[in-house]
């Protein structure tokens, strides 16, 4: 099967990533398992979805604000001979950003567990404060090595991370059934990072500066670049998840209300094995793109755009087929029959998830060609729309299906949208990517042929 890259370090690069977001699937579906079938009511699991929603949503913004900047600024020529000041100024962006965090938790947790009208959020964001504290080094960490186009040691920290998590949940199965709390879940999750964040920085001291260097020039320039992608990730997951948090608003029982958001959460976790290939090209693509504009051009970065979308579309249309066909089986294995109302949200979801791959690379693409204030502004109009139209979806259609299909309707017109701009930045052309996605087909048709024949 021909691939966009065919060096050999890209090819592995790649599969570290995918089997990184692999395990961090394995450990997250198994998990959820345990928890729904021997653990939690669907009350609980509701509370917990939007306290994991919240606290990754924060992690996933503020590497928005520091990854694409710092990688860009990398493998940018200008640069070269301060990378030590573009490295502290990161660190120095990440540790601040952290303090005002902190600062949002010890003051807001409460306003922000009445407005999604959950209680146990408050103590429970209180609580993660420590987490997010942890996050520093290991963020830090990540992206330093991600800049340097290191992806087997990340790979190890994010499965000790999660690994250690996983150990937990399992062993709620043989521990009394007092400990098993939500509250005990967050101290397992510091913990995790602790262990995690230790690893990683032993594992990256070849590529960190011990000595602190203060650039104001280089502060600023990262924060010009981040503040656009920093709102793009703020915005982006805000929508990817308004069906979590405008349910929990707009539900007048707030008991109902986390019932709901149980159901979405459960899509969302059978939804991660279409995201693994998405973000593991994403997490490789970026920098090779970053590296692209500097030597080859946009012709390059088309190509790329081209080739992977087509590529990933090809490989999600049969697994979204066959969860579409079989959706009551895999919802009984995953959450158990609580779930089951859910599956008319499942069937729709993956009716329509051919269209991620295009979604997802856009934005990822669009910062690497040095666009972000272009990325900032469609997702800004598309987190309007999506809460706009997630709220008026439960409003016509129900509180079960409204927010899946005020979630397709974003999907299909960003989709149309960002086609648009692509095709006059990029010169992006849709027949190229069916042409891919055709030949991919072929391609693995072929290579199944050749292995029979081996096998004969």
């Amino acid at each position: 099967m021909k691939l966009p890259f065919k060096n050999s370090f890209w090819v592995n690069s790649l599969f570290i990533t995918l089997l990184q977001r692999f395990s961090l699937f394995f450990f997250g579906l198994v998990g959820f398992f345990i928890l729904t079938h021997y653990s939690f009511s669907n009350e609980q699991i509701g509370v917990y979805a939007l306290f994991q929603t919240i606290i990754s949503m924060m992690e996933y913004v503020k590497m928005g604000l520091l990854r694409n900047a710092l990688i860009k600024f990398i493998h940018d020529s200008r640069y070269s001979g301060r990378l030590k000041a573009v490295q502290c100024a990161s660190l120095l962006i990440n540790a601040v950003f952290t303090l005002l965090l902190l600062l949002f938790f010890l003051l807001c947790s409460g306003w922000l567990a009445a407005l999604l009208k959950t209680a146990q959020l408050e103590s429970l964001l209180q609580l993660s404060m420590l987490l997010v504290l942890l996050q520093v080094p290991f963020n830090h960490c990540e992206i330093v090595q991600q800049g340097h186009m290191r992806f087997r040691i990340t790979f190890i920290a994010y499965f000790l991370r999660q690994g250690i998590l996983f150990l937990f949940i399992v062993s709620t199965l043989f521990i009394p059934e007092q400990l098993v709390t939500i509250k005990n879940l967050v101290f397992a999750q510091i913990f995790a990072i602790l262990v995690a964040s230790v690893y990683f920085l032993l594992a990256s001291r070849q590529y960190l500066y011990r000595r602190f260097v203060y650039d104001r020039e280089i502060v600023y320039k990262l924060l010009q670049f981040g503040k656009f992608v920093f709102g793009t990730a703020l915005f982006s997951h805000i929508y990817k998840f308004a069906d979590h948090f405008v349910t929990a608003y707009a539900i007048g029982n707030p008991v109902r209300g986390k019932v709901f958001v149980s159901y979405y959460s459960m899509v969302a976790r059978v939804s991660n094995v279409l995201d693994m290939p998405l973000l593991a090209v994403s997490d490789v693509l970026f920098p090779k793109n970053a590296q692209a504009m500097a030597t080859g051009g946009t012709a390059v970065v088309k190509y790329y755009f081209e080739r992977m979308v087509g590529t990933l579309t090809a490989l999600i249309i049969p697994v979204s087929l066959f969860i579409f066909l079989i959706p009551k089986p895999i919802i009984l294995i995953v959450a158990g029959p609580a779930y089951l109302p859910a599956v008319p949200i499942l069937q729709l979801t993956m009716l329509f998830a051919f269209l991620r791959p295009f979604f997802t690379q856009f934005g990822y693409t669009i910062d690497s060609i040095g666009k972000p204030q272009l990325n900032f502004m469609a997702n800004f109009f598309f987190l309007v729309m999506s809460l706009v139209s997630t709220f008026l979806g439960i409003r016509w259609f129900g509180e079960l299906l409204g927010p899946v299909y005020a979630t397709i309707f974003t999907l299909a017109i960003g989709c149309v949208i960002f086609y648009f701009i692509l095709r006059d930045t990029l010169h992006i052309r849709l027949g190229n990517i069916l042409g891919y996605t055709l030949s991919t087909y072929k391609d693995i048709f072929l290579l199944t042929k050749k292995m029979v024949k081996q096998q004969v």
